[in-house]
């Protein structure tokens, strides 16, 4: 299959809240000007041409959501002062292309970089507010509960996705490492997310899985407690995945919900099981647009089953 038949769609539909978002934030910078009488640009065209615009920026790079909605707030900005930029052009300097616009654009660039000053104070903050810990997320997937069971428990010397896990050692547990492809700056250079090690606590297969994560060689090992259900639902399995951070912040429960991380960890999943071609973002370059305007953009490669 094209990229334009499954992977385009495919991200479409799953950045969907990135793009819906996005363009809501532009919605309501626009909005500014309508409220004081002074409408500068008509609504309706700014909105189709900025949702295309996030569209397309998600498409091309999937990763990007955290450029793609500050730059949502910088137009919304833009467009919330255009009322007063245009009063300040056509009635203090009487519409006059010198000095006028001059002022004007330096006012505009000034509100700019105070804006991307409190993008960046916002983003160290979310980073820093602890979210609940404690994550569930679900799906009905059409297969059997030992097939789900499979694809998802975590187990020694497999591979699944973007994670593959090492031997059992004398310990019981066994290392697991999640590969984020051409993650690094310089691109072509795939990145190992914290190695970490498992401890599998109790398994019946193929209905339940209770699993403690750990980094690797840390003084304080227990990360997260994952625990998987595979309950029978109709014809399909009803996944339950509950996890238990040691730590989980306002950025990445931002993060999950708004690129539908897990829907795309499940996507991976089934597409590996099946040894078919996978649209899955986690599987994809992790380029962001400031690393494709630095670097250029890796060609996109199908991932191997």
């Amino acid at each position: 299959m094209t990229f334009w038949t499954l992977h385009a769609p495919y991200r479409l539909f799953r950045l969907r809240r990135v793009i819906a978002v996005s363009t809501l934030i532009v919605a309501l910078g626009l909005a500014v000007p309508y409220l004081f009488g002074a409408p500068t640009l008509p609504a309706l065209p700014v909105l189709v041409i900025c949702a295309l615009a996030f569209a397309g920026l998600s498409v091309w790079l999937p990763a990007s959501w955290m450029e793609v909605l500050p730059l949502a707030l910088i137009i919304a900005v833009l467009l919330a002062l255009s009322g007063p930029l245009v009063w300040i052009f056509e009635t203090v300097f009487g519409g006059r292309w010198g000095i006028g616009l001059g002022i004007v654009l330096v006012i505009a660039t000034i509100a700019l970089l105070i804006c991307w000053m409190g993008l960046l104070l916002l983003v160290c903050r979310l980073d820093e507010l602890d979210a609940d810990p404690n994550v569930e997320n679900r799906a009905v997937i059409d297969l059997p509960p030992e097939q789900v069971f499979d694809m998802f428990a975590l187990k020694p010397d497999h591979t699944s996705g973007n994670w593959t896990s090492g031997p059992v050692n004398e310990d019981g547990q066994f290392e697991l490492r999640f590969i984020v492809p051409d993650a690094d700056i310089d691109l072509g250079q795939d990145a190992v997310v914290n190695p970490n090690i498992v401890q599998i606590v109790s398994q019946e297969r193929p209905h339940s899985q209770l699993s403690k994560l750990g980094e690797l060689n840390a003084e304080a090992p227990l990360i997260a407690a994952c625990e998987m259900r595979f309950e029978p639902k109709g014809r399909g399995t009803l996944y339950t995945n509950r996890e238990q951070h040691e730590r989980f912040s306002q950025l990445a429960r931002l993060g999950f919900w708004i690129t539908d991380a897990h829907a795309d960890h499940i996507r991976a999943g089934l597409d590996h099981h099946f040894k078919r071609e996978s649209p899955a973002i986690k599987l994809v370059p992790q380029t962001t647009l400031l690393m494709a305007l630095l670097g250029g953009v890796p060609e996109e490669t199908p991932p191997s089953a």
